[in-house]
């Protein structure tokens, strides 16, 4: 069961271009242009291609600045607790001057435990070491590796903040 990758509404063209280039670094992720749709929307897209989740990519003043995402089962949908708060949003170009797809069913995720446990569970991927693809934590940066070379996207985490008790863990 994949993702569904989207944007808040009216958003930038570095934020959707991002939420692209997030869709093409996971395994069995989507990227849907929101629109106007609202998230009951999203929500039906999503179980109609057999997605179990929609990440929805918000920004703040036209940077990109928080993913959240929904769980989606036949009958409901939740929202998972965690929020990430992003920040230093880069592109591939901006990183390695062109575009790659970089997708494999196989990822290895390096970098703190709780990091690579949201990571893994919002892009519904089981770790694997030694993956031609890697999704590496350098203090708060994340980025995506092909072959140990960056390729984007990257992005810091700022924060994490659980929905239910509103607690946040900072990232310096």
């Amino acid at each position: 069961m994949g993702v569904i990758i989207t944007t808040s509404r009216s958003p930038k063209r570095k934020t959707r271009a991002f939420s692209r280039e997030l869709a093409k670094m996971a395994p069995d992720a989507e990227y849907k242009t929101r629109g106007k749709q609202n998230i009951d929307s999203l929500i039906a897209f999503a179980r109609k291609n057999g997605k179990s989740r929609v990440l929805i990519v918000s920004e703040r003043h036209g940077e990109a600045s928080k993913i959240e995402t929904a769980e989606v089962s036949e009958k409901n949908w939740v929202w998972v607790k965690e929020v990430f708060s992003i920040k230093n949003v880069k592109l591939q170009k901006e990183l390695c001057g062109f575009k790659t797809n970089a997708v494999s069913e196989d990822i290895d995720i390096t970098g703190s435990k709780l990091l690579v446990k949201l990571l893994s569970g919002i892009l519904n991927v089981k770790p694997a070491k030694d993956s031609e693809i890697a999704w590496k934590q350098k203090k708060n940066l994340i980025c995506v590796y092909k072959n140990n070379e960056a390729v984007g996207p990257s992005f810091m985490i700022h924060s994490i903040k659980d929905g239910e008790t509103n607690e946040s863990i900072a990232f310096n």
